[in-house]
């Protein structure tokens, strides 16, 4: 069975622009930007988002995600997606970035997405609806609401949602203790050359 994103989503959205009429860079509200760099392997990478200050968070509500969206590049060299954890939650998209939230009840939960975006068939799915030159990507909110997605069977499916959950925990617990060990040769670092 194949669905379009139309009938799976709730609402597919874009990124805030960052030029002509942007609601950023004025006003005193901080709001954290996801940009296509915070992408990584299926997850959005948190710690080291990159902060605007917005007049009304009214002006940028459209483009901010919840738990759950699958957030894919737009415009770039490079296809790349993941799924918005709960540390995203009132973050904005930049305008380099497409969010797909499914509606309630969809066929596919949103790491079974993201995992198509990241096959082999996903990828060439991406490129062939893309209006793109040989090397840059674009697409557009009502491409990707026109692409039809492969729902796996119910096996495959909740196998695949275990897996990649169990791989964003690892990348998560890896992440924590990088940063750990950083901080460790910090102190000694810092210890030895008072």
């Amino acid at each position: 069975m194949r669905k379009r994103i139309s009938e799976l989503a709730e609402k597919v959205f874009a990124g805030v622009p960052s030029a002509g009429r942007t609601p950023l860079g004025k006003g005193e509200y901080k709001v954290k930007v996801i940009n296509i760099k915070d992408l990584v392997d299926g997850v959005v990478d948190t710690a080291n988002l990159a902060e605007e200050v917005v007049e009304s968070l009214d002006k940028v509500n459209q483009f901010m995600v919840k738990e759950g969206d699958v957030i894919i590049t737009a415009r770039g060299t490079v296809i790349k997606s993941a799924v918005a954890t709960k540390e995203c939650e009132g973050c904005l998209i930049s305008g380099n970035l497409i969010a797909i939230r499914l509606r309630p009840g969809a066929e596919i939960h949103p790491h079974v997405l993201q995992a198509y975006f990241e096959s082999k068939l996903g990828q060439k799915n991406i490129q062939s609806i893309s209006r793109s030159s040989a090397f840059m990507l674009s697409l557009t909110k009502s491409s990707v609401m026109e692409l039809e997605i492969p729902i796996p069977n119910k096996d495959d499916h909740d196998n695949l949602v275990k897996l990649t959950k169990l791989r964003n925990e690892y990348f998560k617990a890896a992440k924590e203790a990088m940063n750990l060990r950083q901080m460790l040769i910090q102190e000694t670092i810092n210890k030895l050359f008072v």
